[in-house]
């Protein structure tokens, strides 16, 4: 991800979740389900009643976001999940995020740690619940996340490591 672009901007965290990407497959049974049980959830993309934002929205947003949701299926299945550049982009903006499980993450990430996953939408409405009522916890996972995308993560560290390969 471009640390230039996906930053902290040390905005106050206003926003219980949000969401920005398209609304297409079952991102809209998450979200409603969230929702229906109490979670406030600012969406923003293609599909979505609040409309669109602009990447400089998204970044703010992001920032006053105390937890990012991401999704890590493909297209409109709910079975097939890939690694997506929000899992990097949505850390270095220094919030708490919160992805769809699935194996490549764990070649990049601490699950737990950096990032935190979700297999169901009840695991994930009790994963967010937990989350908004612990703070501190929340902001160590959002901080080890950024520690981890700003240092091996950005163009620069991909830069570094293949020239340090070539000597």
């Amino acid at each position: 991800a471009n640390a230039l672009i996906y930053k902290k901007l040390g905005l106050e965290k206003k926003y219980d979740v949000v969401f920005i990407g398209a609304n297409y497959g079952t991102r809209a049974t998450y979200i409603t389900y969230l929702r229906q049980n109490g979670i406030s959830v600012l969406t923003k993309g293609s599909g979505w009643e609040e409309g669109n934002a602009t990447p400089d929205e998204m970044i703010m947003l992001f920032n006053q976001a105390k937890i990012i949701l991401g999704f890590a299926g493909v297209g409109i299945n709910d079975d097939i999940f890939i690694l997506k550049g929000r899992d990097f982009e949505a850390p270095l903006t220094g919030s708490f995020y919160i992805t769809q499980r699935h194996s490549e993450l764990e070649e990049y990430f601490v699950l737990g740690k950096d990032i935190e996953t979700y297999a169901t939408k009840e695991e994930l409405l009790e994963k967010v619940r937990y989350f908004l009522s612990h703070e501190n916890e929340r902001e160590t996972v959002a901080r080890n996340g950024f520690d981890t995308c700003l240092h091996h993560y950005t163009a620069k560290a991909a830069y570094e490591k293949i020239l340090g390969y070539l000597g």
